[in-house]
C-alpha cells in the first residue's frame, strides 16, 4: 500500500534553518530531505515511513511548502511548474510520479479545495485523501473535500461527525531517533521552561498567556517562543490588527461575502473576534521570552529543563492532546500539564507527568519540583519510560493502520486491503 504525505512545515523553521545552512539549498532533493529529517521537525521527516514500512505501507513524505527542497525535486525530474504556482504544481507531479493509494496532507489550508479535485481527477489510483487538524478552525469546507480528517482533539472529532465528515481521533507520537544526537548525561541548567506558541485570538492561548503571566510573576520561566519576535514588531503590527479588525467589520455591514474576506488571513482573524484585538503578546512577559526554537534545537532545550510547563489551546477544553505532552516527557524532562479528564489514559499523574486544576496550584507544585530536583527528575524518567513504550511513532502506525483499514473494508471508496 503506497502512502503519500504533503507535509507542511512551519515557515519560520524553515527560514532559520536555511540562514544556519547557507548552501543547503544547492545542494540535491535527497541531500536537503536528509538534513531535514534528522531535525525531526513536526512530521516533515521519515518518522512515518520508517514506522509504517514493517505494517506493509511503501512512504513518500514531502515538504511541500519548502520552496528550496520541492524545487530540487522538480529539477531533477524535468518538471516544469508555473513560478507563482510551484507549491501546487510540484505537488501535484510528485503526486501523479508516485501514484499512491492513499494521500495525506498535515495543513488543511495548505491546499484549495479545487486544486484537491483536480488531483483526484489526475490520480485515479488514489482510494482515500486524509488532512490533520490540530488547531482552531472557523468552518468545515475545507474539510468536505478529504475522506478522512485525523484530529488529535476529541473535541474536534466530535465537531467534525457532527457536521457529516468522516473523523478519527489520533494522539501525536514521539520519534525516539531523536534522542540519538541529544546528550543524555546532560544535567539540566534551565530550571523551568515553556516552550511553543502564544497566540491570542479566538480558541487559541488567551488561558496559557495568562498563567503564564502568574507564573512569571512568582518564579523564574524562560519562554521560548514565536512571541519574542512579535515583541520587535508590535508597534508597528499592533495598530494594523486593529485596523483590519475594523474594516473587516465595516465591510461584512455592507455585504461583502463572508467568503471574500475569509481569503485575506487578517481580515478573517478580524471577523472571528467579537472585541477589538488584544496585544499580540503580553509586556508583562517580554523580560521572559526568548527566540523560538524548532526540531533539535527544541527537543535540546527541553532536556536541558528540569521542569517544563504545559497548558493546552481553548480548542482542546477538556482533553489532553497537544504535541508537548509526549516530546517533553520523551526526551525525560518533569512536565507540569493542566489536568484534563482524559490524561489518565496517557500517564499516571504526579507519578509520570504533574498535574494542576488551577493557577495556584500550578505555582505551588512548579515551586516543590523546583525545590525537590531528585524527585522532579525521577518523575521525568518514568514518563519518558511511559512515552517509549507506549506513545512512540510505532504505535501510532498500528493505530493509524487500524484506522484506514476500517475505512477501506467499510467500503470507503474502493477494495480492502490486504
Amino acid at each position: 500500500m503506497k502512502l503519500l504525505i504533503h507535509a507542511h512545515a512551519y515557515p519560520d523553521f524553515l527560514r532559520g534553518f536555511y540562514a544556519v545552512h547557507p548552501g543547503l539549498a544547492t545542494l540535491g532533493y535527497q541531500e536537503q530531505f536528509a538534513a531535514l529529517d534528522r531535525e525531526a521537525h513536526v512530521g516533515a521527516n521519515a518518522a512515518w515511513a520508517e514506522a509504517l514500512a514493517p505494517l506493509g505501507y511503501e512512504v513518500m513524505v514531502t515538504v511541500a511548502n519548502n520552496a528550496p527542497l520541492q524545487k530540487a525535486w522538480a529539477k531533477e525530474q524535468g518538471v516544469r511548474y508555473r513560478p507563482a504556482a510551484w507549491q501546487d504544481d510540484i505537488a501535484l507531479a510528485q503526486t501523479v510520479a508516485f501514484q499512491p493509494d492513499l494521500l495525506f496532507f498535515t495543513s488543511y489550508s495548505a491546499f484549495r479545495p479545487a486544486w484537491i479535485r483536480q488531483l483526484r481527477d489526475t490520480v485515479p489510483s488514489v482510494r482515500l485523501t486524509g488532512v490533520w487538524c490540530g488547531m482552531p478552525f472557523r468552518s468545515f469546507e475545507p474539510f468536505r473535500s478529504f475522506d478522512l480528517v485525523l484530529t488529535c482533539i476529541p473535541e474536534s472529532q466530535a465537531r467534525f461527525s457532527a457536521a457529516g465528515c468522516t473523523s478519527r481521533h489520533l494522539h501525536h507520537g514521539f520519534d525516539p531517533r531523536v534522542l540519538r544526537p541529544l546528550d543524555g548525561t546532560r544535567e539540566p541548567d534551565i530550571p523551568f521552561s515553556f516552550i511553543g506558541q502564544l497566540i491570542r485570538a479566538g480558541g487559541y492561548h488567551e488561558d496559557r498567556v495568562q498563567e503564564l503571566v502568574a507564573l512569571a510573576a512568582a518564579l523564574d520561566i524562560a519562554i521560548f517562543s514565536p512571541a519574542h519576535d512579535f515583541y520587535r514588531w508590535q508597534v508597528v503590527r499592533e495598530p494594523l490588527r486593529v485596523a483590519a479588525y475594523h474594516l473587516a467589520r465595516s465591510l461584512h455591514r455592507w455585504g461583502v461575502p463572508r467568503k471574500v474576506l475569509d481569503r485575506l488571513p487578517q481580515l478573517r482573524e478580524a471577523l472571528q473576534r467579537t472585541t477589538s484585538p488584544p496585544p499580540i503578546a503580553s509586556e508583562r512577559l517580554r523580560p521572559r521570552t526568548r527566540p523560538a526554537v524548532f526540531g533539535l534545537e527544541m527537543y535540546r532545550t527541553l532536556q536541558r529543563s528540569r521542569l517544563t510547563y504545559n497548558n493546552h489551546g481553548e480548542i482542546s477544553s477538556d482533553s489532553a492532546s497537544n504535541r508537548r505532552l509526549f516530546e517533553a516527557t520523551g526526551v525525560g524532562t518533569c512536565l507540569l500539564t493542566d489536568h484534563k479528564e482524559n490524561l489518565v489514559t496517557l500517564f499516571e499523574p504526579d507519578r509520570e507527568v504533574v498535574t494542576f486544576a488551577s493557577t495556584a496550584e500550578c505555582i505551588e507544585k512548579a515551586r516543590w519540583l523546583l525545590n525537590h530536583p531528585r524527585e522532579c527528575r525521577e518523575i521525568g524518567l518514568a514518563g519518558q519510560r511511559r512515552t517509549l513504550a507506549e506513545h512512540t511513532y510505532r504505535q501510532r502506525a498500528q493505530q493509524l493502520d487500524a484506522i484506514i483499514r476500517e475505512l477501506f473494508l467499510g467500503g470507503k471508496r474502493g477494495a480492502g486491503l490486504p
